[in-house]
């Protein structure tokens, strides 16, 4: 089945094709007359098949143009990196004091930005971790999942 289409807006040209075809038809149309009763044969029967012909023809060629396509499967992509759950305590002694790169702040922040660090890296000694999954869970009275294992890296340190 057709997803969707490469370039849909080439669909747009099924529309001055058919006014083309109605035209042609048109100007090719003679009178019918009621007079006379001819036998009708094969030959006349299939007169219009050359037309319907083209006008598929037309058609067609306008929906390949357009690239029609159909996700299939999934898509696998491997790496070596390791699987990994952050746990932070959220409890309220994280709420307390603590220096930390010559800066008072709270032991919650701080976690926060070493892990955002961690995960990220920055300019100085930490590369990230581009290939691991990396999961958060938090936990004070009870622990609770806030994001799953994933490459989403982003979701964890926000």
């Amino acid at each position: 089945m057709i997803d969707r289409f490469a370039h849909p807006e080439l669909l747009l040209l099924l529309i001055p094709g058919v006014l083309c075809l109605v035209a042609l038809r048109r100007r090719h149309q003679s009178v019918r007359l009621n007079t006379l009763r001819l036998e009708t044969t094969w030959r006349s029967r299939l007169a219009v098949v050359p037309a319907i012909c083209r006008s598929l023809a037309v058609v067609l060629l306008v929906v390949a143009l357009a690239r029609p396509q159909e996700q299939t499967g999934e898509t696998k992509t491997s790496t070596e990196g390791v699987a990994m759950q952050i746990v932070i305590d959220r409890s309220s002694s994280m709420g307390e004091l603590m220096v930390y790169d010559g800066i008072e702040m709270r032991r919650l922040d701080v976690v926060k930005r070493v892990m955002r660090e961690f995960v990220l890296g920055n300019d100085d000694d930490l590369e990230g971790r581009p290939d691991d999954m990396i999961g958060l869970i938090t936990f004070a009275q009870f622990a609770e999942t806030i994001a799953p294992l994933s490459r989403a890296r982003d979701a964890v340190v926000e």
